[in-house]
């Protein structure tokens, strides 16, 4: 026969083997909360990511397109400025003009690229974060190449309006 001091451990082993079990099943429900928590953290973290990529790709092409304009307004100033010289269509007008052109073709090269990850939360859906990241910096560098031209254009812009004012004066006078 079993004594009491036999009974009380097969029951503290039981008990101790119920809370056993319970315990581990707590630590596995705890264990798959925090992947989900960490699954739910790095799928906002990818949304980020492709949501900046997309609006660094929207900035670009309206940078280009304030390039554009600048540089078409560049052009129309040099136009003036030679014209008024003397010196329309000489190889100084040429050259500068050639600048701004290949000023505004580096632009439309960008806006392009920027354009095809516009839609990046589609496009880059699958890709790695490494990819993205790729996307992301490219897409950074770009803007800030083309904010670069566009605010030198606004400067080489200034300049010329500043050149051009005396003629204009002189035709407004009459002189």
């Amino acid at each position: 026969m079993a004594s009491i001091g036999d009974v009380l451990s097969v029951a503290a082993a039981l008990v101790s083997a119920v809370g056993g079990f319970f315990s581990a099943r707590a630590a596995a429900q705890s264990a798959h909360s925090a992947r989900e928590t960490q699954q739910a953290a790095a799928d906002a973290e990818r949304r980020s990511m492709l949501r900046l990529v997309a609006l660094t790709a929207a900035e670009t092409i309206v940078e280009a397109g304030a390039i554009e304009a600048r540089g078409n307004d560049l052009k129309k100033a040099y136009r003036a400025l030679y014209t008024h010289a003397g010196q329309y269509g000489s190889a100084s007008h040429k050259a500068h003009e050639g600048v701004v052109d290949s000023q505004m073709k580096t632009s439309v090269d960008k806006s392009d690229h920027a354009a095809l990850f516009t839609g990046a939360i589609t496009k880059l859906a699958s890709a790695p974060p490494e990819e993205i990241d790729r996307v992301q910096l490219s897409l950074s560098s770009a803007l800030t190449e083309l904010r670069a031209i566009r605010l030198d254009l606004e400067r080489k812009n200034a300049i010329i309006q500043d050149d051009i004012a005396p003629y204009r004066n002189r035709a407004i006078l009459g002189k």
